[in-house]
């Protein structure tokens, strides 16, 4: 296996990144640093590197650019190179174990896996997150499998760019194959807390910006695959009820900022279902 791992920044904090990149960098033939900070501000955002010089490799467009158009264009360049695998990262997730994840990955001689995936616990609490779809960061894919089912769906920009690949794997008879004994922390948004007379609510805190694209996507993944064998049952109701409503309940009662987010989520819908 040559691998070589895609991790994409915006506005990172930049010594947290540089030591979570140094958490898998010397199991990883090659690393690509996409950077989505904008221009005027990407120097001073930037992971520096030096002692791993040789083998990293910075990317990016004059603006930000979301999550499949450099997924994309990191496995394009890492096929041309003579790589067969490729991990997409977040700058916030932090590998425990990725040595073992590798070995596993190693000694799979399934041709049929298209996803390799390890288990996930949230930066916040340290607990473990049932993930189903599983989530970009720290998945590893063969690039061949990219030549059979296609690329990451561009026109999601940002958010369920993952779901949206993952059922594209099953319906074309590919695997996931879940690693248990990898271990990754990953963070799910900015959790911000507010204590009311009984009881306290936490909240992801999600940018108005992220959560129309939350709405937006799921409604075109529902419209994209409803007629399909892999969405999970209750797809709408959960659709409804966590990407929609709760989200808007915790807006009103907890955040920041809530006529913009409440404007997002609502445009979210329109765009979402007028979509033909």
């Amino acid at each position: 296996m040559k691998l070589c791992a895609v991790v994409i920044t915006y506005f990172p904090n930049v010594d947290e990144t540089r030591e979570n990149i140094l958490r898998y960098i010397d199991d990883v033939e090659h690393v690509i640093v996409w950077e989505n900070t904008p221009l005027a501000e990407r120097e001073k955002h930037r992971i520096q590197l030096p002692e791993h010089q040789s083998k990293v490799s910075y990317m990016g467009a004059d603006e930000n650019t979301g999550i499949a158009y450099p997924l994309n264009k990191a496995i394009e360049w890492a096929g041309e190179n003579g790589y067969t695998h490729v991990m997409t990262m977040d700058q916030d997730s932090s590998w425990h174990n990725f040595k073992i994840f590798r070995q596993e990955i190693e000694n799979c001689s399934d041709d049929r896996v298209a996803m390799f995936t390890p288990t996930i616990y949230n930066n916040i609490d340290n607990r473990q997150l049932e993930l189903v779809p599983p989530i970009t960061s720290g998945a590893v894919h063969p690039i061949s499998v990219f030549s059979s089912i296609g690329y990451f769906c561009e026109e999601y920009f940002i958010d369920a760019i993952d779901h949206e690949f993952y059922y594209r794997i099953i319906l074309n008879s590919f695997t996931v194959r879940h690693i248990p004994s990898a271990r990754l922390n990953h963070s799910l948004g900015y959790k911000q807390r507010r204590r009311f007379l009984m009881f306290s609510m936490v909240s992801s805190n999600y940018s108005a910006f992220r959560l129309y694209h939350m709405v937006r996507n799921n409604i075109w993944m529902y419209k994209k695959y409803r007629h399909e064998t892999v969405l999970p049952k209750g797809f709408v109701k959960q659709l409804i009820s966590e990407v929609i409503f709760k989200p808007a309940v915790k807006i009103v009662l907890v955040e920041d900022g809530k006529w913009a987010k409440l404007k997002a989520i609502f445009k979210g819908i329109r765009d979402g279902i007028k979509r033909a």
